[in-house]
């Protein structure tokens, strides 16, 4: 329960519409709830019992771990790609992005320098 429970909340924020820090902080005080819940009724955390500090011991742990942990990463970075390309909430953002990266120092193309003012003449 514990290793489903961040995941959960995040995806229970998302629903809910909560944006900013307040999943990731939500999820962090439910993960430790959990922990502290599971304490209350066992006595004891998994993480400590010897079979799993057996495990940690392995000298081929790292290597493992390594190797799951970079895939892991690979498919958030890969659905975080995703969800960034097909949200057109985001299109403005980027935009944004864009154009403050480009004008922020022009290479002195009159075209260029005309574009920047138009598109930064909005900008509050």
């Amino acid at each position: 329960m514990t290793i489903l429970t961040f995941p959960i909340v995040l995806i229970s924020a998302d629903i809910l519409d909560v944006r900013g820090a307040l999943p990731f902080i939500f999820a962090i005080v439910a993960t430790l709830l959990i922990l502290t819940m599971e304490v209350a009724a066992t006595g004891k955390l998994w993480m400590f019992e010897d079979k799993f500090i057996n495990r940690i011991g392995d000298p081929e742990m790292h290597v493992r771990l390594l190797i799951f942990v970079g895939a892991m990463l690979l498919v958030f970075e890969s659905a975080l790609i995703l969800l960034t390309a097909t949200d057109r909430r985001m299109d403005p953002l980027l935009l944004q992005m864009i154009v403050n990266k480009q004008c922020s120092a022009p290479r002195g193309l009159d075209d260029e320098q005309n574009l920047c003012r138009d598109l930064l003449k909005d900008k509050p």
